[in-house]
C-alpha cells in the first residue's frame, strides 16, 4: 500500500518512510528540535571535559559525550564527525531511533566552553590526601617505587599529593587509598597496614591509611666451599 507523506506529499514508491512521514522530513523535523547551540564545561585547570559526574581527556568521544548529555535526546547517540577549535563549532552526527527505524544525520552546532574546576584539581590545590606510604631502605628502589606509584594511581584519576624525604627514604601522600591499596596488590607487595584517625565525617570516624615498605639489600650467599663473597679464609690466603 502507498502512503504519502503529510509534509512534502512524497509516495512510500519513491522514498523511505518513518513512521507517517517521509525519511527527509523526519530529518528535517529532527534538525529543527536539535538546539543550534551546546555546552560543554571545561576544567579551567586540567582542560579535561565533563561528561556525566567525571571528568575525561578533551577526545572527541569524551566532548561527543558531554554534547549528548547536555542535548538530552532520547535514544539517540551523537559522534563528531569535525571539530573547529578556532571558529568553536562541531560538525555533528546523529544517530536517532525514531519509531523503531534508526535515523542518521548530520548538524552543525556551535560549541560553548564553560570553565569550571574538577574535584582532582580542587583536592591537588589543597593538598588532599587519604594514604601515605613510608618507603625505605634501597635508595634505588625507593625512587623506583615512587614512580610506579605515582603512574599507576593516576590511571584512575589519583594523584601523589605531596613526598617528602626523610631518614633511610621518603614519605608519599596519594589521594586516593583504593587505588593505593589496588598497586601493592597488583604487584604482590605486603605492605605494613596502620590507620591514623582523620576525623568524622556524617558521624563516622575516617581513617587515612599509612603503608609501610622496607626494601632490604639481599644478602650475600655462601660460595660452594663455604666462604661468603667478600670475605677470605686461611686456605685462599695460601
Amino acid at each position: 500500500m502507498t502512503i504519502y507523506c503529510p509534509t512534502c506529499n512524497n509516495s512510500s514508491d519513491k522514498v523511505m518512510f518513518v513512521g507517517e512521514f517521509c525519511e527527509e522530513c523526519t530529518i528535517k523535523r529532527l534538525q529543527k528540535q536539535i538546539p543550534d547551540q551546546a555546552e560543554v564545561y571545561f576544567c579551567r585547570i586540567c582542560g579535561r571535559v565533563k561528561a556525566g559526574q567525571e571528568y575525561y581527556k578533551p577526545e572527541p568521544k569524551a566532548i561527543a559525550a558531554a554534547i549528548e548529555e547536555y542535548l538530552h535526546i532520547k535514544k539517540a547517540h551523537v559522534k563528531i564527525e569535525r571539530l573547529d577549535d578556532y571558529k568553536g563549532m562541531a560538525t555533528l552526527r546523529f544517530h536517532i531511533d525514531v519509531e523503531g527505524t534508526k535515523v542518521t544525520f548530520e548538524k552543525e552546532v556551535r560549541l560553548k566552553r564553560l570553565h569550571k574546576t574538577c574535584s582532582r584539581c580542587l583536592k591537588e590545590r589543597s593538598g588532599y590526601f587519604e594514604a601515605t606510604v613510608q618507603l625505605r631502605g634501597v635508595p634505588e628502589k625507593v625512587e623506583s617505587t615512587l614512580e610506579k606509584i605515582s603512574k599507576y594511581i593516576g590511571r584512575y584519576g589519583a594523584f601523589v599529593a605531596k613526598v617528602e624525604r626523610v631518614e633511610n627514604g621518603l614519605d608519599v601522600y596519594t589521594s586516593d587509598k583504593k587505588a593505593t591499596a589496588q598497586f601493592f596488590a597488583s604487584r604482590g607487595l605486603k605492605p605494613k597496614v596502620s590507620y591514623v584517625l582523620a576525623g568524622l565525617r556524617r558521624n563516622r570516624r575516617v581513617y587515612k591509611h599509612v603503608y609501610l615498605l622496607r626494601f632490604e639489600r639481599p644478602h650475600r650467599e655462601y660460595g660452594a666451599e663455604g666462604e661468603s663473597e667478600g670475605e677470605s679464609t686461611e686456605e685462599s690466603k695460601k
